[in-house]
């Protein structure tokens, strides 16, 4: 399968997308055996450090903004 947009694919290609990712990815990510990785996690009122260590691109992971 080519990396090409799904638009442009006909219906009976998207619902074989769909199918495989039901029965490829969905059981994989419910399981949480993939997890993103996180880098550092902000108090939104600390969201100017964020964006800094962000734009210092010298991170790994993501950068997380704690709103609750």
């Amino acid at each position: 399968m080519t990396t090409r947009g799904l638009r442009a694919r006909s219906k009976d290609e998207k619902a074989a997308i769909a199918e495989q990712l039901r029965e490829y990815i969905w059981p994989v990510l419910e399981a949480g055996r993939c997890l993103p990785i996180i880098d550092k996690v902000y108090e939104y009122t600390d969201a100017a450090q964020a964006h800094a260590r962000m734009e210092g691109g010298d991170h790994i992971g993501k950068i997380v903004l704690r709103v609750a």
